[in-house]
């Protein structure tokens, strides 16, 4: 690559939402200071932490363009609708705290694009790489550089927002997308939509009868209803056929 020490990214807004999470916000920003395209903003949701939030972001604040807004919202959904709004790049990467970028994500980036994902487990260590699955519309939204445009998160959900405004945004499922070979993010399990999977797939279900129609939905309750019976490690087993080991 010919490119200078660091260069931008014009298309690309970072929106990174974080509540009481220093350490996975001071992570999340040094991942971005080691790129060499960076994007164009980075807008850090903060909804009003306790725990030295705010001196990391002035830490980074010299080092990266940075929008800071501390105020109250309700809930994570509506922190990201809220950054959604506030973002001047054409394309949209929701970067939460705790995720981390890895090599040039952002190089030449002009449309929306599935980033490689890795998903670690709580310790940081390197689970499996994801895949898109449910239908072509299952994948980490960290995953997907976003249109500005896209459909709004459900701030009335509570753990599956993310597959919803995916299935609004790309009616047609996500293999539509090209893949970056340049660079991708690793999200960490331990959030909320991993620990409460009752909740969250009976979210995802009534999202494809509300947008997908009966024929959709029921495929996908087949699908979930199976994972769900399948031990778990003959999962983790079809995960890694599936997605690869990354390594």
């Amino acid at each position: 690559m010919n490119l200078s020490k660091h260069s931008v990214s014009p298309a690309v807004s970072v929106v990174t939402v974080t509540l009481n999470n220093a350490d996975g916000l001071q992570a999340t920003l040094q991942s971005v200071v080691a790129l060499t395209v960076r994007p164009l903003e980075i807008l850090v949701i903060d909804g009003l932490s306790t725990d030295g939030t705010e001196a990391v972001v002035a830490h980074f604040d010299s080092m990266l363009p940075i929008r800071y807004v501390r105020e109250a919202d309700h809930g994570i959904y509506d922190a990201m609708n809220k950054g959604q709004r506030l973002a001047r790049g054409q394309l949209l990467h929701y970067l939460n705290a705790g995720d981390l970028v890895w090599g040039e994500p952002y190089l030449d980036a002009s449309s929306p694009r599935l980033l490689p994902t890795r998903i670690a487990r709580a310790d940081g260590q390197h689970f499996i790489d994801d895949f898109v699955k449910l239908l072509g519309y299952g994948y980490c939204h960290q995953g997907v550089l976003l249109p500005r445009g896209h459909a709004a998160y459900n701030a009335g959900l509570r753990v599956a927002a993310d597959i919803e405004m995916l299935m609004q945004t790309f009616p047609r499922g996500l293999r539509t997308l090209p893949s970056s070979s340049a660079g991708g993010v690793t999200f960490r399990l331990g959030g909320v939509s991993s620990t409460r999977r009752a909740d969250r797939d009976r979210e995802i279900l009534d999202a494809f009868a509300r947008h997908k129609g009966h024929w959709f939905h029921a495929a996908a309750w087949m699908l979930i209803r199976g994972k769900a019976l399948m031990p778990a490690s003959v999962r983790r087993g079809l995960a890694r056929v599936r997605g690869g080991t990354g390594r």
